[in-house]
C-alpha cells in the first residue's frame, strides 16, 4: 500500500502509484491473484531482510501502471489512462464475447494516496449447466443490474471496482472508499476474507504498525446488498480486526474477529475496534423476530500460521463460524481448514506449491433471513468457492521468455449439498438439532463416496510485449464421471502508450 514500483523505460518517467484493490487480482479472473503480486511475494520472500506479513497481500510492493498522462508538482504525482479489454469465453456448448472500456486514475504525495478504476462493459455471462460451470475459477467481474443506463446502449452497464483515498502517518495509516481486502496467506482464496466479491464500501480501514513486530489492522463497511434479503431496507453491515504478530526471524501468526450484522442500533457496538466482538454479541433466540437486532450478528474468528525460510513457505488457516467448532449434538459442521505449501525456484520455473482447503457445510450460512451471512451479492466473502466443498490444488507457473507467462494448475474439487442460500433454520430445527434432508454431510466432512467430484486442468499463457499491453489464453477441461467440459478464455487488454509528462514545483 506505498508507492514503490517504478515504470521500466517504456514508460518514460517514473510514476509510483499504490498498490490497491484495483489490481491485487488478475484483470481478466476475479479469482486469480495477479501475476507481479506473486512475483513480488516471491522476491520478498528470497529477500534475506525484512519479509512483510504474507497474511496481509494488500502490504505487499506495487504493480506498475503505464500512465498516458502524468502531472508532477513537486511531491505529489497524479495519472491516468483508459483501457480496453476484449475477452472471448467458450464452453463445450457455448461462447461469448465480452469487452471492457475503463479508465485508472492513481494519486500520490508523501501522505495521501488513492486510485479510482471504472469501466463500462458488456453483459453476457455463462448460463451454469453443470457442476464445471459452478465450480469454474476464471470469471471476468462484471456488473448486470439489467437497468438501461443511457438510451440506447442496450446490454451495458457499469462497474466501479476501486475507489479509495488512503491516508498515511508512520506509523497509522486509514483508507475510505471502495477496496478489495484481503486477508490471509492463502492462493486459491481465504477462510475469512477472500477479497473476490464485489468491493464494499469501507467507512475505515486502519492499520497500525509497529516496525517488523505486528501490525494492527481494524475496519468497518457497508454492504449493499440488503435488498436481497428484505423488502425492509434493514442496512448490512460487517466490521473485522487483525493482529499480525512475528516470532523470530521465519515465522508469523495472524488471528482475526470477523462479524456480520444488521441495523443501524448495532452500529455502536461493533465500530469500535478496541473491543472483542464475541463478548459484545448477544446470541439466542428467533432472528426472524429480531431482523435487525444483535441476535441477528454473526461472528467468525479464526487464524493463520507462516513459515517462511528463504525459498520454502509453508502456512495454515482455520476458520470457525460463531466461535464454535461444534453443535448440540458434537457434529462440526461450521468451520474451514486450509493448508499450504510454496516453494520458488530459479530459471523458467519460478514457483511450486500445493493446497488444501476444506469448508463445512454450514460455514457461511446464519439465521433467517440471513441478514448475518457471511456474503456479498451472492458470493461467499471467505472461500470464493462457498461452502461443503474440498479443494487439492498443485500449481506451477513460470517464463518462457521474459516476456512470455506461464502457469498450470491440477484442482480436485468434491463440492456437497451445502449451499449460501441455506438459512439458519432450514439447517436446524428449534431445538438446536440438525435437521434431516440434507444429504450426506450432517457433519463437518465432505463426503467423497456421494458427493460431485471433479478432476480439472488448467494451462494458461500470457504475453506481454509491451508495459501497456497484454495478450493471453486459458484452456481449462474439467472431468466428472459423466461428462467432460472444456474451456478456452483469449483475451487482449490494452492501454495508451506513455503520452505526455508535466513536471512543475
Amino acid at each position: 500500500m506505498i508507492f514503490a514500483c517504478r515504470i521500466g523505460c517504456v514508460v518514460m518517467t517514473a510514476f509510483f502509484c499504490a498498490y490497491g484493490a484495483e489490481n491485487i487480482f488478475s484483470p481478466v479472473n476475479k479469482y486469480q491473484l495477479a501475476t507481479p503480486l506473486l512475483d513480488s511475494m516471491r522476491a520478498r520472500s528470497l529477500d534475506t531482510g525484512f519479509v512483510p506479513f504474507f497474511g496481509l497481500p494488500n502490504d505487499f510492493a506495487s504493480l506498475p501502471r503505464t500512465p498516458a498522462l502524468m502531472a508532477t508538482v513537486g511531491k505529489q504525482k497524479v495519472g491516468g489512462n483508459i483501457f480496453v479489454m476484449p475477452v472471448i469465453d467458450g464452453r463445450s456448448s457455448q461462447s461469448m464475447y465480452n469487452y471492457y472500456l475503463g479508465c485508472d486514475i492513481a494519486y500520490e504525495s508523501p501522505h495521501v494516496m488513492g486510485a479510482i478504476t471504472y469501466d463500462v462493459h458488456s453483459t453476457k455471462q455463462c448460463v451454469p449447466q453443470s457442476i464445471a460451470d459452478t465450480l469454474s475459477d476464471i470469471k471476468t467481474e462484471q456488473v448486470n443490474t439489467g437497468y438501461n443506463h443511457i438510451d440506447g446502449t442496450n446490454a451495458k452497464d457499469f462497474n466501479f471496482p476501486a475507489g479509495y483515498l488512503k491516508l498515511a502517518y508512520n506509523p497509522l495509516s486509514l483508507l475510505v472508499g471502495k477496496y478489495k481486502l484481503r486477508w490471509g496467506p492463502g492462493y486459491k482464496g481465504n477462510l475469512g476474507l477472500s477479497g473476490t466479491t464485489f468491493a464494499p464500501f469501507y467507512f475505515y480501514y486502519l492499520q497500525l504498525s509497529m516496525g517488523s513486530l505486528l501490525t494492527a489492522s481494524c475496519f468497518l463497511n457497508g454492504l449493499d446488498d440488503d435488498f436481497l434479503f428484505s423488502s425492509a431496507g434493514i442496512p448490512r453491515y460487517s466490521a473485522g480486526q487483525r493482529l499480525d504478530i512475528r516470532l523470530g526471524k521465519h515465522w508469523q501468526i495472524g488471528i482475526y474477529e470477523l462479524v456480520d450484522f444488521s441495523g443501524v442500533n448495532l452500529l455502536a457496538r461493533y465500530a469500535n475496534p478496541l473491543q472483542i466482538y464475541y463478548f459484545a454479541n448477544v446470541s439466542g433466540g428467533n432472528s426472524v423476530s429480531d431482523p435487525g437486532g444483535e441476535r441477528a450478528s454473526n461472528v467468525l474468528g479464526g487464524g493463520d500460521i507462516s513459515f517462511n525460510c528463504n525459498r520454502l513457505r509453508v502456512y495454515g488457516a482455520v476458520l470457525n463460524d460463531d466461535l464454535t467448532m461444534f453443535d448440540a449434538n458434537g457434529s462440526p459442521n461450521k468451520f474451514g481448514a486450509q493448508g499450504g505449501v510454496v516453494y520458488y525456484l530459479d530459471g523458467h520455473v519460478r514457483e511450486i506449491g500445493a493446497e488444501y482447503t476444506h469448508v463445512s457445510w454450514g460455514t457461511y450460512t446464519h439465521r433467517n433471513p440471513g441478514f448475518g451471512r457471511h456474503t456479498y451479492f451472492g458470493e461467499s466473502r471467505g472461500f470464493p468457492y462457498g461452502n461443503d466443498i474440498d479443494l487439492w490444488n498443485i500449481r506451477a507457473r513460470g517464463t518462457i521468455v521474459p516476456t512470455l507467462d506461464w502457469k498450470t494448475e491440477l484442482n480436485v474439487w468434491v463440492k456437497g449439498d451445502g449451499t449460501l442460500e441455506l438459512y439458519h433454520w432450514d439447517l436446524y430445527d428449534l431445538n438446536g438439532t440438525p435437521a434431516p434432508g440434507h444429504g450426506d454431510n450432517q457433519g463437518g466432512g465432505v463426503d467423497y463416496v456421494h458427493d460431485q467430484k471433479m478432476v480439472q486442468l488448467n494451462l494458461s499463457v500470457t504475453y506481454n510485449p509491451y508495459a501497456w499491453l497484454s495478450i493471453g489464453g486459458t484452456y481449462e477441461p474439467s472431468f466428472t464421471k459423466t461428462e467432460t467440459v472444456h474451456y478456452a478464455q483469449v483475451f487482449a487488454r490494452a492501454s495508451i502508450p506513455h503520452i505526455k509528462s508535466y513536471s512543475t514545483q
